[in-house]
């Protein structure tokens, strides 16, 4: 998102351009916005005319790549869900398997559901410091015949993840879900 003097006034394309015209000349503040990457602010003096500006901006902490795959390559047809410390919708992967997106430091249970190859979960440490996005690879396989697959997600009347939930399953198994409010059952 683009704001000129604290008003927004678009987006860039898909290509990070944007072309803003009838500006009136003088000093002004660019701000530019993402949920991926920190706050860039930038002070213009803007010329009558044609001007471009180049803004590099730079990962904030909590980045996750997500990269789903099978043996044959990259997998597209992926939902991806998060538990954690707290609530992310559900996201599918582009059409090379991958997805990005931001999450609070800490950790993370990534479940990746695909109509082919089933449920998947891997836990990942989400670092609290700046940097490159934290990789995740998830390497999807058909299950087993005479398997099942069972995803558990306890909320609260709000929505809201209930970390640590006592499940019982069966006559006497009883286990707990994590921090996340989320188990996989395999």
């Amino acid at each position: 998102e683009l704001l000129l003097d604290g008003a927004p006034i678009g987006r860039t394309a898909s290509d990070g351009q944007a072309a803003i015209q009838q500006l009136n000349a003088g000093k002004r503040q660019l701000q530019v916005r993402s949920p991926l990457y920190t706050t860039a602010n930038r002070s213009l003096d803007l010329a009558e005319g044609e001007q471009s500006e180049r803004i590099q901006l730079a990962w904030r902490p909590g980045v996750v790549r997500v990269r789903t795959r099978t043996q044959d390559g990259p997998e597209p047809g992926v939902m991806l869900r998060f538990a954690g410390a707290q609530v992310v919708p559900a996201a599918p992967v582009d059409e090379r398997g991958e997805r990005l997106v931001a999450l609070e430091p800490g950790r993370w249970q990534v479940i990746a559901s695909s109509p082919t190859y089933g449920l998947f979960q891997q836990a990942v440490d989400v670092p609290a410091t700046a940097g490159e996005p934290t990789p995740v690879d998830v390497l999807l396989a058909l299950p087993a015949a005479g398997t099942a697959r069972l995803l558990v997600r306890v909320q609260d009347p709000d929505g809201q993840p209930v970390p640590g939930a006592r499940i019982r399953l069966g006559s006497g198994d009883v286990v707990d879900a994590d921090a996340g409010g989320v188990l996989l059952l395999q």
